[in-house]
């Protein structure tokens, strides 16, 4: 179950905007500062949380969608 998890959760990455992605990878799963990704990638910090709430939206809504999905399947 684990590794489906994993498996979702990198799909589910990957088809986030390309933008949204880079924040996201940056600031939670390298564990960066918010700041630092900016400077990196050479946008504003507003940009960087912008990015990162609609990517936490975005993968809660999928999250939601999966869950949702698996409660079907195990009531049959």
């Amino acid at each position: 179950e684990a590794r489906e998890t994993l498996a979702w959760l990198e799909a589910e990455l990957h088809d986030l905007p390309p933008q949204q992605r880079e924040v996201i990878m940056l600031v939670c799963i390298e564990q960066m500062e918010q700041q630092d990704a900016a400077k990196l990638l050479g946008i504003p910090l507003n940009t960087v949380k912008t990015h990162l709430r609609r990517a936490r939206m975005r993968l809660a809504k999928a999250l939601a969608r999966r869950n949702a999905t698996l409660r079907r399947e195990s009531s049959r």
